[in-house]
């Protein structure tokens, strides 16, 4: 339909079909931005259904574009809700389906996605043909809100069951790494975290000890002895344990905290499957040791973020 809209209604040149389909990457890169207003929120269901109206308004309003400007508006509006959508429903279904079922669901998912963009690429010309090109964008945007009102006491009832992040989501995501991770892997590691409190002088690790979890300190210090000589004293937030699992080696270093300190920590299997789909998280770990290595303040509460 883009195609025809740039071709056979606002008479751009070949190249319009591209920079309408740019409009709508501009779009999604700004609702990527905006997608962490989604992050820890307990209700998705909202989003999900808004995010399809929204979709599909913008899909009817280019029946109604005169201009390129008009139509690449309109195409970036479509862009973020339908981004904020695949988001959304992503992140729900994550927190609604047992980790064992997870893989097989959204590979239906992705499956029913493409079987959808087939048939809606086999049925445009059609509709073209049928009623012209203006109104067929019209009737194709009737379709997502449609369908938001059909299923709207289904996706609530999914919500219903759904497991909340916890309170792990708005800590990790100051790490770098899990900051630069999508909403739903974040939400997968925060799930797994488990929150562990130490006093003054207990060792979190032992240099030369099997690794089995990393470890985010929340709050309080803690400092690192490498053969028994002080190395680095660790400030909130940071994430240290983690060069044992990913090299799998032993313990390269002995971390104790300083003073009553809150940890999260994260299994050896989930850590591993989340940083490995980010490039260069080693590097990344250690730029944020250096810089928390230097913060001033000592054992001060993480700012709600």
């Amino acid at each position: 339909l883009v195609v025809v809209l740039a071709l056979g209604v606002l008479d751009m040149p070949a190249s319009g079909p591209g920079l309408l389909q740019a409009a709508q990457g501009v779009g999604a890169l700004l609702a990527a931005t905006a997608s962490v207003v989604l992050l820890g929120r307990r209700r998705l269901a909202p989003a999900v259904l808004l995010g399809m109206v929204g979709t599909g308004l913008a899909i009817a309003v280019l029946g109604t574009v005169m201009t390129a400007w008009q139509a690449a508006i309109a195409i970036a509006g479509y862009g973020m809700a339908k981004l904020f959508v695949d988001v959304a429903a992503r992140t729900l279904l994550q927190r609604a389906v047992p980790d064992r079922l997870l893989t097989r669901v959204f590979g239906v998912q992705e499956s029913l996605m493409m079987l959808g963009m087939a048939v809606g690429s086999a049925l445009a010309p059609v509709l073209v043909t049928l009623v012209g090109a203006q109104r067929a964008f019209l009737l194709a945007g009737t379709v997502l809100p449609a369908l938001a009102l059909m299923l709207f006491w289904w996706v609530l009832r999914l919500e219903s069951r759904a497991v909340h992040p916890g309170a792990a989501v708005r800590v990790l995501r100051r790490v770098t790494v899990f900051g630069l991770m999508d909403l739903p892997s974040l939400e997968r590691v925060s799930r797994a975290a488990r929150r562990v409190v130490v006093g003054p002088g207990e060792a979190v690790v032992r240099q030369g000890d099997h690794g089995d979890h990393a470890y985010v300190l929340e709050q309080g210090t803690a400092t690192v002895t490498v053969d028994d000589s002080t190395v680095a004293t660790l400030r909130p937030v940071v994430c240290f344990g983690e060069v044992a699992l990913l090299r799998n080696v032993p313990r390269t270093a002995t971390v104790t905290a300083a003073t009553t300190s809150t940890l999260w920590s994260i299994d050896r299997l989930t850590f591993l499957e989340a940083v490995g789909a980010v490039d260069g998280s080693a590097r990344l770990f250690e730029g944020d040791r250096a810089r928390y290595q230097q913060q001033p303040s000592d054992g001060e509460p993480l700012p709600d973020a």
